[in-house]
């Protein structure tokens, strides 16, 4: 009896006193985790600022420069839209204007000019330049040119390829590509070797070499009957022996407004200097509209200026 009552309090010491021991361990634990993530916070705590300035700061940047972006954006469609309000200005409220039915009864031209001076054939062609671009809000001139005159409903079928000098030298000649000699932009002929780079508005003798121009372009034709031809920017015009009277090189960069100036110039001269003929290849709006951002946005502009 006296073994097993010494046997119990013996144990009932042990368990006591691992009882103490287990919350002893338990508290140093709770303190050291405690301890432990006080340092932790307090060593973190600098980064965390520094992160969270650093984005603040960025988000800041973004705004501004999104306002800086804007405001540049509205000064240079407001610039286009005044370059469109001069040349409208230039020709007054002609597009606004009713269409006249022409006399037919009568002998003489009702596009006479005075001074027995005959009206001039304008050929225009404007780069990237699709049908449904003609509306009243983007293009009211080229609109009321369609509604008063003619036009092709579907639009122009073009030659293949369908780049802009093969076409361009179409439309000066009449001819095929395969006929007339220019099937690109850029080729080479396999038989000297020889490569015809006309992209980007390259020019040089190599291009300008009439051994790749085949046909008689309509300027040359106008100059054989002894009228005046002017040629802006077309290509072919720059060939050795087949120059226009007057002529423009392609350039590239050229402003839209000093384009559009320099042909309504000859297309407005009077007397000896006003050509038979003018053609003039403007590239808009493909210049434009293969730009990024500020091209995409101001397509219509550009479009209202043309």
């Amino acid at each position: 009896m006296s073994s097993s009552r010494r046997s119990s309090q013996s144990e009932s010491t042990w368990s006591g006193q691992w009882d103490d021991q287990v919350q002893d361990v338990s508290a140093s634990t709770d303190v050291a985790i405690q301890v432990g993530s006080h340092a932790l916070t307090e060593k973190a705590r600098p980064y965390y600022c520094l992160k969270v300035t650093g984005l603040v700061l960025l988000i800041l940047a973004l705004i501004a420069g999104a306002l800086i972006g804007g405001y540049l954006l509205r000064r240079y469609v407001v610039e286009l839209k005044n370059k469109g309000q001069d040349s409208s200005l230039q020709f007054g409220n002609w597009k606004d204007s009713e269409c006249q039915q022409l006399n037919r009864s009568t002998t003489t031209s009702q596009c006479s000019l005075g001074n027995n001076q005959k009206p001039t054939l304008l050929i225009i062609c404007l780069s990237g330049f699709r049908p449904d671009f003609i509306t009243k809000d983007a293009t009211p001139a080229l609109l009321r040119i369609k509604n008063c005159g003619v036009h092709a409903p579907s639009g122009l079928r073009p030659a293949f390829p369908t780049n802009s000098m093969p076409n361009q030298y179409t439309i000066a000649t009449g001819l095929h590509p395969e006929s007339h000699g220019i099937v690109d932009d850029t080729f080479r002929d396999h038989d000297t070797g020889k490569v015809f780079d006309g992209s980007r508005g390259q020019t040089g003798p190599l291009q300008n070499d009439p051994g790749w121009w085949k046909g008689e372009p309509i300027w040359q034709t106008a100059k054989n009957q002894g009228k005046r031809a002017f040629v802006y920017h077309w290509a072919g015009s720059e060939v050795v022996g087949r120059k226009p009277d007057e002529s423009v090189g392609y350039q590239t960069n050229t402003p839209l407004k000093q384009q559009f100036e320099k042909v309504t110039g000859w297309v407005t001269a009077s007397g000896a200097d006003r050509p038979a003929i003018v053609m003039a290849f403007i590239d808009e709006p493909a210049t434009t509209g293969q730009a990024e951002l500020h091209g995409y946005i101001c397509m219509n502009v550009c479009l209202s200026a043309v």
